[in-house]
């Protein structure tokens, strides 16, 4: 009797059912990566705000009015899904920089913006999102 070569019909409807799963799996933790290396750069721009600040109030003995007082364009650090702009969604340049700074982080359908803005005592606020 000769036998029929390949695959059945249900093989490979199981195959292609199992690579979906796992493909879909690997998308929603590729996700998720991105979006904890996006908080992760978030508070890198904190830690370089906060630095500013204490670098700006050691060296002037007084607080900052806004963020042009020690940041200047180009030197937040940013990336390819990255914008950083200011509040109203202008671009961020060297005369730009004022009392708010928002990062807009896009990548995969995912949107969100961390705005770091100063409060009535002189000190960093931000809406960093948690893990």
């Amino acid at each position: 009797m000769k036998y029929a070569k390949g695959f059945t019909l249900m093989e490979l409807a199981v195959v292609i059912a199992i690579i979906g799963i796992l493909a879909g799996t690997a998308l929603f933790q590729y996700a998720q990566v991105v979006r904890n290396s996006y908080i992760s750069h978030a508070h890198t721009v904190r830690a370089y705000l906060d630095s500013g600040l204490i670098t700006y109030v050691l060296n002037t003995g007084g607080n900052a009015a806004d963020f042009s007082d020690f940041v200047t364009a180009g030197t937040i650090p940013s990336g390819s899904n990255i914008s950083i702009s200011l509040a109203g969604n202008e671009a961020c340049t060297q005369s730009a920089i004022g009392a708010q700074i928002v990062c807009e982080y896009t990548s995969l359908g995912m949107n969100f913006d961390v705005t770091f803005s100063f409060d009535a005592n002189g000190n960093i606020q931000d809406d960093i999102p948690a893990v």
